[in-house]
């Protein structure tokens, strides 16, 4: 789904605790950036796995949008994220292995929305309201916010890496993996969370 910054929230949790005059050993914040993360992991699974695809597939009007089309990957973008839909596709080809994963061989569509409603049509109702992106495995298929996203939206190259991981799993297990192991799975590879910071 997003880039999920669980270590940012314990940080913010425990700096508050700190500007009261308490001081906050490091063990104490590595603990909370997991508790942290189980919290966030947890309420992912209960959310359906789905999503689905809103009524209107993603499709730009002739004429207002761009096409690339390079290796296994077509970006689709309005003109005005054009800059963004090159360094999407540079970005998703030079970084087209996953940990553990043989290299993913299936073709992926990642369209870049051009407004925010036009983002929300395209992932559909049950769409977390955070969602920056969203991965549809069954479809191939990336949906992002385009220029219009807010600062909330991450770092469109760490959120593309977690979208493109969720692909690569999926090619290799199907639908088999569970929704803790998924984005478990694509926050490491995005390097969203690694072993020092469960440690």
């Amino acid at each position: 789904m997003v880039a999920l910054r669980c270590g940012s929230l314990a940080a913010s949790l425990l700096a508050i605790k700190a500007q009261k005059g308490h001081t906050v050993p490091h063990n104490v914040m590595q603990r909370a950036r997991v508790v942290a993360a189980v919290l966030v992991f947890s309420v992912m699974a209960l959310l359906p796995m789905n999503v689905g695809v809103g009524q209107n597939a993603p499709s730009i009007a002739a004429g207002s949008g761009v096409r690339l089309d390079r290796g296994r990957f077509t970006v689709v973008a309005d003109r005005r994220d054009v800059r963004l839909a090159n360094a999407v596709l540079g970005y998703a080809l030079a970084r087209d292995t996953f940990p553990g994963l043989p290299r993913p061989r299936v073709n992926v569509l990642i369209a870049i929305a051009p407004t925010a409603d036009t983002f929300r049509a395209w992932v559909g109702p049950n769409a977390p309201e955070w969602g920056s992106a969203i991965a549809m495995p069954d479809e191939r298929r990336i949906i992002m916010q385009g220029s219009y996203g807010n600062s909330d939206a991450g770092n469109p190259q760490v959120v593309l890496r977690h979208e493109l991981a969720h692909l690569a799993l999926h090619e290799f297990m199907g639908n088999a993996p569970p929704r803790w192991f998924d984005e478990g799975y694509a926050s490491v590879s995005a390097g969203e969370w690694s072993r020092t910071t469960a440690l």
